[in-house]
């Protein structure tokens, strides 16, 4: 399985909308080339895409909106899009929790989400912090980092887990989970890691029911998680409301 977490994204959206007319959809961090905003809005999806630096010129259909997330807002008015995606972004921000309640205030209820984050749960990533404690080398010394930190284009800054980003979803009103790889590790690989890809399996063995959904062990154990390459999508949705007109938890 080769595809690029991008071609991902849109099957993933596909495979829940077979019909994207008039369906509006958010892409927070579209890139320049705004490949798949372009994709979508090709198949009748009404398309806004959020840029830091957007094209100078239209691409597609898609309407582009400059906009700098560091500042943790998103201009759009409440319940507006019926989907939204992000990919590679969230671990560039300084505030990735304030983003993430600004993307489920502007989704309707019922809408989809569609994320992705590194996966620092597949088997090299924890090989990897086990033998140096860091997921990614350090970038303290990095010109290129520090550069584009300062410019507002930052490097990877955050490693947000999947249980800290389920949990905040939740608490925000989402449910319905799903991890899905662009990438898996090949035959070769896995082999190579078989000895503690066994001992993870093993461990899991002696994990009661209550103790692997407690700590979403099924989740980031399984074989999106484990055995995905850099890349890990996360798919969500947005609580429809309740009888009280709210939706998913109430804010205190």
């Amino acid at each position: 399985m080769r595809k690029t977490i991008q071609e991902l994204s849109y099957e993933i959206i596909r495979d829940s909308w077979p019909n994207l007319t008039s369906m509006r959809i958010l892409d927070v961090g579209a890139g320049g080339a705004g490949t798949l905003a372009k994709k979508l809005a090709d198949d009748g999806a009404d398309v806004t895409a959020l840029e830091y630096h957007p094209p100078e010129t239209h691409v597609g259909k898609v309407k582009f909106v400059a906009h700098d997330l560091n500042q943790a807002t998103l201009p759009f008015e409440t319940a507006t899009f019926d989907a939204l995606v992000s990919t590679e972004v969230l671990e560039h921000l300084r505030a990735p929790f304030c983003v993430l309640t600004e993307m489920v205030r502007v989704l309707k209820p019922g809408g989809m989400m569609v994320l992705t984050i590194p996966n620092y749960w597949n088997i090299k990533y924890r090989i990897k912090y086990l033998l140096t404690g860091n997921f990614q080398r350090p970038i303290i010394n990095n010109r290129v980092a520090r550069k584009g930190y300062l410019a507002g284009l930052a490097p990877h800054l955050n490693s947000i887990t999947f249980p800290t980003l389920k949990a905040v979803l939740t608490w925000e009103g989402c449910d319905k989970f799903s991890l899905h790889a662009s990438r898996i590790f090949n035959l070769g690989q896995r082999f190579a890691y078989l000895p503690f890809l066994s001992l993870i399996r093993l461990t899991m063995y002696f994990r009661s029911k209550k103790q692997r959904l407690l700590n979403l062990l099924d989740e980031t154990n399984g074989p999106a998680a484990l055995l995905g390459r850099r890349h890990i999508l996360v798919k969500c949705f947005k609580q429809k409301r309740n009888g009280n007109g709210h939706v998913g938890v109430e804010r205190s």
